[in-house]
């Protein structure tokens, strides 16, 4: 019997199916990948020309099979994450470069982040360029379903963003 753990990571449009990565949460060196090179390298030059980036279709998989859980307090008695520490020192440091780059991540959860840390800054009056206010209003209106944690309850399935 194999009881390892597998993550599937697909990238789909409508009913078709163009990445698949098959990782072992146990063991870094069981994974796999397969996609349509064609299909990826035009996705590719349309998502580096809107949010300005230069991705690859290696940092594709290697961000989108990234594992990261979504949540700025976590626990019993609500503690600060350590990633919701690490996003408040961004915001203290004024580090745009980082949260912008987290803005252009694969990672839906990594994007989330850089919107909460942006946001922060902006109500600390700080003014953010069009195209940063633009991929931030793009990601929140995508609203992508993103693994998160509410308390002590971990692993949850759900968009974060509500209409405004």
């Amino acid at each position: 019997m194999n009881f390892a753990a597998f993550r599937v990571d697909l990238l789909c449009r409508h009913d078709t199916i163009f990445l698949s990565s098959i990782t072992s949460v146990d063991y870094n060196s069981i994974n796999y990948d397969n996609y349509d090179k064609e299909a990826i390298d035009q996705f590719l030059k349309r998502r580096n020309k809107f949010y300005s980036s230069s991705k690859t279709s290696r940092q594709l998989i290697k961000e989108i099979s990234f594992f990261e859980e979504y949540a700025f307090y976590c626990g019993d008695g609500m503690p600060k994450t350590q990633k919701g520490k690490y996003i408040d020192q961004l915001v203290d440091d004024e580090n745009i470069s980082k949260l912008n780059n987290m803005l252009k991540s694969f990672n839906c959860e990594t994007q989330a982040y850089g919107v909460a840390g942006l946001e922060m800054l902006e109500k600390r009056d700080y003014q953010l360029p069009n195209d940063t206010k633009k991929l931030i209003n793009h990601i929140r209106q995508r609203n992508s379903e993103i693994v998160i944690c509410s308390g002590c309850l971990s692993g949850l399935i759900e968009k974060i963003y509500t209409k405004k």
